[in-house]
């Protein structure tokens, strides 16, 4: 899996630093906007067991400051946390909310994989060439794959195909995908209007920012209800 990743930054014009993390690796890229200057970076960590994370983010980052010496390292840095997933789901889910929460040195993201599914998504990219990723992410037949199944609990190659899109922001999918969505939030709030509840559909949709809708699949029904609870109170 690093392997993919690994191309996925060198692709978007990351560099990897050449010292060695000695839980991981580094990637940084530097861009102009308005003539200022700005610096991101990454840390790609695999671990078998994602209780570690939290546990030892403060000794990883401690060792990030000592080698390397960024003066915005502590603002613009993000972790992608590889996990070769093989613990009850449900479970699972629990511990990567709770991990993704956390606001504390860096912004992480998990993304899981199994051997038997990245082999196969390599296969279908051609070892994970990250033009052919790009096509398949692009693809209609494989989104059309994913919206339908990806709540399913088989984890399959085009889920961890669009994990990579969600995870990495970077890999973006075409206007083709945004205006399909954009079609079906339409549709669907026209039919809201025809029943006369538009009031309340708008007063939903703001409860639900993009970070919620990001994390939707693992936050509990007692979180999720409390975000809600203005909106019961109102009825």
């Amino acid at each position: 899996m690093v392997d993919i990743v690994d191309k996925i930054f060198a692709h978007q014009g990351f560099s990897k630093a050449k010292e060695e993390l000695t839980f991981g690796s580094l990637y940084y890229s530097s861009v102009t906007d308005s003539g200022i200057g700005k610096s991101y970076y990454w840390i790609v960590v695999l671990v078998e067991n994602i209780d570690e994370i939290l546990k030892k983010q403060d000794q990883w980052f401690a060792e990030c400051k000592q080698k390397f010496n960024f003066s915005d390292f502590d603002k613009n840095t993000s972790m992608l946390v590889l996990n070769n997933y093989s613990e009850d789901f449900e479970t699972w889910k629990k511990k990567v909310y709770k991990i993704e929460e956390d606001p504390y040195q860096f912004k992480k993201y998990v993304l899981r994989f199994t051997d038997e599914v990245k082999s196969e998504l390599k296969r279908k990219s051609k070892d994970g060439e990250v033009t052919e990723l790009i096509k398949l992410i692009n693809d209609e037949e494989t989104f059309k794959l994913y919206k339908q199944n990806h709540k399913l609990t088989e984890y399959s190659w085009y889920n961890l195909l669009y994990g990579l899109a969600t995870k990495l922001p970077f890999l973006n999918l075409e206007a083709i995908k945004v205006t399909d969505l954009e079609n079906l939030f339409e549709e669907t709030k026209k039919k809201i209007e025809e029943q006369g509840l538009l009031n309340d559909y708008q007063e939903l949709e703001s409860k639900f920012t993009e970070e919620i809708m990001a994390n939707i699949d693992s936050i509990e029904l007692e979180k999720l209800l409390t975000i809600l609870k203005p909106l019961n109170n109102e009825q």
